[in-house]
């Protein structure tokens, strides 16, 4: 029984780091590593890049910082995907809701509480439309513990048919824009059309 209990930590973990790399990955937000090996109080993290830049948000564009934060947002959301009952005190939620919180500050939102309702529900969407690649690279990850972007990269390319048919059955007017014939979508797998646009690169 314990062992079990324990699998299924491991694999909520999985779940929850898995969502925050393939939003990182979609939103151009690079990172070194995602991983499920436990680091003190921390059960597994994304290494962004772009941490690093965090003590100056206010040189951010509003749409940089709404991307990182979907990004932010789809760690939980998947959580509660696979658990409906997730505790938002659990460390690893209360951190990206923390995180979450930071970032709308720097929005200057007049109602901070119903914009984090809304880009809540964007991330729900969001892990929605790729649950088979967050899958996949949960998958991985339990095998590996540690993977490097690439890795992520092939585990969503791996996932793409089905990613394919989970996005179809998200509502037409939540689904991502087809991008243009010839336009360039730089080196993101297949399944992150339409999370490329002219904005959603950080450098905008």
């Amino acid at each position: 029984m314990r062992n079990s209990a324990i699998s299924r930590r491991h694999r909520a973990i999985a779940i929850h780091e898995a969502a925050h790399a393939i939003a990182g990955i979609c939103f151009h937000f690079d990172f070194h590593y995602v991983t499920i090996v436990p680091t003190g109080t921390v059960s597994g993290q994304v290494e962004f890049k772009v941490e690093s830049e965090k003590s100056d948000l206010a040189q951010w564009s509003d749409r940089r910082l709404e991307n990182y934060l979907t990004v932010m947002l789809a760690g939980p959301a998947a959580s509660k995907k696979q658990h409906a009952n997730a505790n938002p005190n659990d460390q690893t939620l209360f951190s990206d809701y923390y995180q979450a919180h930071v970032l709308i500050i720097a929005l200057k939102k007049h109602d901070r509480q119903t914009y984090f309702k809304h880009m809540e529900k964007k991330a729900k969407r969001f892990v929605e439309s790729h649950w088979p690649e967050i899958e996949a690279v949960a998958a991985a990850l339990l095998e590996k513990r540690t993977l490097q972007a690439d890795a992520v990269r092939a585990a969503m390319r791996a996932a793409t048919p089905a990613a394919g048919r989970a996005r179809a059955r998200v509502p037409l007017d939540d689904q991502p824009k087809q991008p243009q014939p010839g336009r360039a979508t730089g080196a993101l797998p297949i399944g992150c059309w339409g999370q490329a646009r002219r904005g959603d690169h950080p450098d905008h």
